[in-house]
């Protein structure tokens, strides 16, 4: 039996018992003379209340039990939708990791055809994958993924914005470097940084530190950032590699028609001699001047042959400055790297500028004593 059908029993007994007492001893009352009318009247009403009682109470306690089963019911409603919580909450989560780890396998084949196809020429590679997503999807993570940087405000600091203003740079600096014809010339430190902090910040390294003009921070590989010998491939790569970078981040791409104004220094022989001039005797930068300081050597050997105005030294010159253009072939580097052919060079450059020379010329002397040196250490 229910605590209702018990309060409900109750209350009925007690209108019951209030009912008798009004039919037995009431009129006993009256007939006996006992109890006057007004006496009657109050019994009367204390019966009913009574019974009143019995019923607030029955209700009160029918109310009470409402509430409890309706808290009941509003606490199990809560962890249902606290679970369905949690489970939307770890589906949505499942969901972001696929996200991300799709994102992020669709960005390591991006790299794969970066490094590979010819379009971007072979030069760079990135150092280390997990960093580079990393530095271009900064907010991604296992809880998170944004594909559309577009999307994203405050980027200004982005690689992928600020890259803009690092080819800009790089063109200038280049350009100042070819203007004037010297061999100290302070602006190659900024270019250098330029070109590092660029390639840094996407993450990139070259593909064949130990190729000759090679130019990197310190004696490590991996810090090696630009080929002097292969300029024009390096700043055409770059730039192909971040617009490939904007359109996988959704960003708009770099002009085409810019790379042109990006590039022109490069087509400047002056820019080379100064820059591997100036190279040569940095501190903080390293160069590859490949076997015997070759390249060191030729730069100084034009340097040399420039100020004579005869026709063996002009053609030797511009024999020379093919191995410090935009783009030196293939060809030409395969031969910088022969100590027969660098042996030889040597040879041809000390007679033409020793037909030449002047007494009290205590530069050139130098020069010609150090290229003897060096043609005594090749042995093929």
């Amino acid at each position: 039996m229910n605590n209702n059908l018990i309060w409900l029993v109750l209350s009925a007994a007690i209108g019951s018992l209030s009912v008798m007492i009004g039919y037995l001893f009431v009129p006993l009352l009256i007939d006996g003379q006992i109890i006057r009318a007004d006496i009657l009247g109050s019994l009367g009403t204390w019966a009913g209340s009574i019974a009143t009682v019995g019923t607030l109470i029955f209700l009160i306690r029918q109310n009470i039990e409402l509430r409890e089963q309706q808290e009941k019911q509003q606490t199990q409603q809560n962890i249902n939708e606290e679970k369905q919580h949690e489970m939307w909450k770890s589906q949505n989560e499942m969901l972001t990791f696929q996200k991300y780890e799709l994102h992020y396998k669709m960005f390591n084949e991006m790299l794969d055809r970066i490094e590979t196809e010819d379009r971007f020429r072979g030069i760079y590679v990135f150092r280390e994958r997990s960093s580079a997503y990393q530095q271009l999807f900064p907010f991604n993570n296992l809880l998170q993924c944004t594909s559309d940087l577009s999307q994203i405000s405050n980027l200004s600091s982005h690689p992928l914005i600020k890259a803009d203003e690092q080819l800009k740079n790089i063109s200038i600096e280049t350009e100042k470097i070819a203007h004037v014809f010297s061999s100290k010339n302070s602006t190659i430190f900024e270019l250098n940084k330029q070109l590092y902090a660029l390639t840094l910040n996407l993450g990139l390294m070259l593909k064949e530190p130990k190729q000759v003009g090679s130019i990197r921070i310190g004696t490590f590989e991996h810090n090696a950032f630009f080929n002097i010998t292969r300029g024009l491939d390096c700043l055409c790569s770059l730039f192909h590699i971040i617009n490939e970078l904007r359109r996988f981040s959704h960003l708009p791409c770099l002009n085409d028609e810019h790379l042109l104004e990006y590039t022109k220094g490069l087509f400047n022989h002056i820019f080379y001699i100064n820059y591997i001039l100036s190279i040569s005797n940095e501190n903080v930068m390293s160069c590859n001047l490949g076997k015997h300081k070759v390249l060191s050597k030729i730069v100084q050997g034009v340097y040399f042959l420039n100020k004579i105005k005869q026709n063996e030294a002009n053609l030797l010159c511009n024999e020379l400055e093919s191995y410090f253009v935009a783009q030196v072939s293939s060809e030409n580097l395969k031969k910088l790297e022969q100590e027969s052919f660098i042996k030889d060079l040597y040879e041809r450059i000390t007679v033409v500028l020793m037909q030449a020379s002047q007494e009290g010329d205590i530069e050139l002397s130098n020069y010609l004593t150090e290229l003897n040196e060096l043609k005594l250490k090749i042995t093929y």
